[in-house]
């Protein structure tokens, strides 16, 4: 099973996605295999089908751990989160939003000789 997008396009040109959960399965006289929608989620723009797959994703992390499904199969492999803590979080975002490059400038249109941002 699998999280599915559709994508429909409308008389005045604008493109709605709907959000469903299907499943591959195998047709024998075609031999091909065939998508099944098992469930219609709704549109993914909505909250409320956002709020429903969460709750659908908490219910199956209930009955098995990401660990153990990662111990199933050996192509897959875990990885400690711990070294990528908040910290480096917050620089990468600080680094995204250009934070370092408006305080260089504010630094040299102002007479201040203090450092704002950490030296590497």
């Amino acid at each position: 099973m699998y999280l599915r997008e559709t994508h429909q396009k409308r008389a005045d040109g604008s493109v709605v996605t709907h959000l469903q959960l299907a499943e591959s399965t195998w047709n024998p006289q075609k031999k091909r295999s065939e998508v099944r929608i098992v469930y219609n989620c709704g549109r993914a723009e909505d909250p409320q089908t956002a709020e429903r797959l969460r709750k659908l994703a908490r219910s199956i992390l209930q009955k098995c751990a990401p660990h153990e499904i990662v111990a199933q199969d050996p192509q897959w492999r875990l990885l400690d989160t711990w070294p990528f803590g908040a910290l480096y979080v917050f620089e990468a975002v600080w680094k995204r939003l250009g934070i370092p490059d408006v305080i260089a400038d504010a630094r040299a249109t102002a007479a201040r000789t203090a450092e704002f941002a950490r030296r590497r």
